[in-house]
């Protein structure tokens, strides 16, 4: 295949104009040249993908219109970053709770107290990168303290998705044990996969990449029940979803939900529910 020269860079004006040409409705030229000095052109054009067909836009749809998707996503991964938060840090309380109590302080480091092999062969490699590159002052204490590390400190610097590899490398009855003892004893296999899933989430956060109007490439396990429930499980919505599942505390959950609720009531006008995946009752889905 023959590929094309790449783009040759366009000015802000440029910018303006090449979307008004488009069809795009630009009423307050000023202010948009300050959002494009800001936001790439490329970032906030990606927010117009479900207003135009062909390159053209559908008609009345105005610059301020993108702008109210894009801060509406920017908030959304804000309030989605927290929970995750909560739910990260139990996971690694949980893990090392179990593990430590079942095979002691510095059972992590061998590989028969865990499914694979080379998956935890894998993991002590993520880890000991981990501990090279971090500052923090807990691991620089138990550093001159103590000869080795206990796995209640060392989960402590694994990144979600090293967390999420640890947790589906456990023995079996070990992830059982955590499932029945704190996720109402839900099979590990769906929290295998909600974790995966859940991990391209947060990066996507992490990175300020979009979650408007896009498909995930990992979605996570849903019941028959909850399949008939959830429109579309490559959707933000599939996630959240499972992240009430994940919740470690009702209160936490509740204030999640509120601010979920005042947001999308705040954009209501701007975005479409399909698109990430909201149903109808999306509200009395994710009450407690």
């Amino acid at each position: 295949m023959c590929k094309r020269d790449v783009k040759s860079p366009t000015a802000y004006e440029e910018q303006i104009k090449i979307l008004e040409e488009r069809g795009l409705i630009v009423s307050n030229r000023n202010n948009a040249l300050e959002v494009l000095k800001r936001i790439n052109y490329y970032r906030f054009t990606a927010y117009t993908l479900s207003l135009k067909r062909n390159d053209e836009f559908y008609d009345n749809v105005t610059f301020e219109k993108i702008y109210s998707l894009y801060e509406f996503d920017k908030r959304l991964r804000t309030l989605i970053m927290d929970m995750l938060e909560n739910i990260e840090i139990a996971m690694r309380a949980h893990i090392s709770y179990v593990h430590s109590h079942k095979y002691g302080a510095l059972g992590y480091g061998s590989h028969e107290n865990f499914d694979i092999e080379a998956h935890h062969k894998s993991f002590i490699k993520d880890l000991d990168r981990e501990k090279n590159r971090s500052k923090e002052l807990f691991l620089l204490h138990n550093y001159t303290t103590y000869k080795d590390i206990a796995f209640w400190v060392a989960i402590e610097i694994l990144t979600f998705g090293t967390l999420s590899k640890l947790f589906k490398n456990l023995k079996t009855e070990d992830k059982k044990i955590i499932t029945y003892t704190y996720y109402n004893a839900i099979p590990y296999t769906y929290i295998e996969s909600w974790l995966r899933s859940l991990t391209e989430i947060r990066n996507a956060c992490a990175h300020y990449s979009r979650l408007y109007n896009k498909n995930f490439i990992n979605h996570p396990r849903l019941s028959k029940s909850d399949r008939e429930l959830v429109p579309d499980s490559r959707k933000i919505f599939a996630n959240i979803y499972v992240m009430k599942k994940l919740c470690p505390d009702k209160k936490i959950w509740r204030s999640f939900l509120l601010n979920l609720q005042a947001l999308v009531l705040q954009y209501e006008d701007a975005i479409k529910l399909d698109l990430i995946g909201f149903p109808i009752n999306w509200e009395h889905m994710l009450m407690d």
